[in-house]
């Protein structure tokens, strides 16, 4: 038998199952793998000096996977985080009101999204437009207040245009099931064609993400490797297949 190693690149694509949505893409991911773990009964052996074991049984009690991403997006987010998204279209927001303490370097929120190659208008309590640079400045999500400006305690009006954007709301539902190709290649083996398909996944919220450091954030993703009983064929696998180019 020839000797192959294996070193793994390719894509991973998913889609919800049971669906006629189209597999699409995961991005770029540095890990993909699963694991089995079994309950083992043994029987020892009694009749003879020294011991040992006379017969086993061992039953697998579960199928779990791994998946981790560098592509943080609004999709593999809510995979993540058990999440729905909904899409925000860009519309132009007028006098959206908030409280103010008029405190310096007090954060005050927008609602939506800002484009800020838009002009915006703060306005006061009594209506007086606010000036930046002199009574607040604007950072990405909000404008933050200048100590002895204008925004005083009795709240201000925003008015700007909002950028289209995904809104993920996380832990929204209780996981649904997706089914997962990997399109890979063996690059130990003359770049010869790898094909993973795990026929039905549920994700587990993921363990954690950094949202602030110095390294690039990776989302490392858990599953549950699930028995597809639509697959009824003998000699076929219920959870996953593999298929190697010769």
């Amino acid at each position: 038998m020839d000797i192959v190693s294996y070193l793994g690149s390719g894509r991973i694509y998913l889609r919800e199952r049971g669906t006629a949505d189209p597999l699409l893409p995961v991005g770029n991911c540095s890990a993909l793998n699963f694991a089995f773990e079994e309950d083992k009964k043994t029987l020892p052996d009694h009749q003879n000096p020294g011991g040992g074991v006379a017969d086993s049984v061992a039953r697998i009690t579960g199928a779990t996977g791994n998946l981790t991403t560098n592509t943080i997006n609004s999709r593999n987010l809510a995979l993540a985080l058990r999440a729905d998204i909904s899409k925000v279209a860009n519309v132009s927001v007028v006098d959206e009101l908030h409280t103010s303490a008029g405190i310096g370097g007090e954060f005050i929120p927008f609602e939506f999204p800002c484009d800020k190659s838009v002009p915006l208008t703060v306005k006061d309590s009594a209506d007086t437009e606010l000036t930046v640079g002199t009574d607040y400045e604007v950072s990405n999500g909000g404008i933050i207040v200048i100590a002895g400006g204008g925004i005083d305690d009795q709240g201000v009006k925003l008015s700007y245009t909002s950028l289209g954007s995904d809104v993920v709301e996380m832990l929204t539902n209780s996981g649904k099931e997706y089914e997962l190709h990997f399109d890979g290649l063996n690059e130990a083996n003359s770049g010869k064609a790898v094909h993973i398909v795990i026929h039905r996944l549920k994700f587990s919220p993921a363990s954690g993400m950094d949202w602030l450091g110095d390294d690039f954030a990776e989302l490392p993703l858990e599953f549950d490797l699930l028995s597809d009983t639509s697959i009824v064929a003998a000699g076929k696998s219920k959870y996953a297949k593999v298929t190697f180019t010769n």
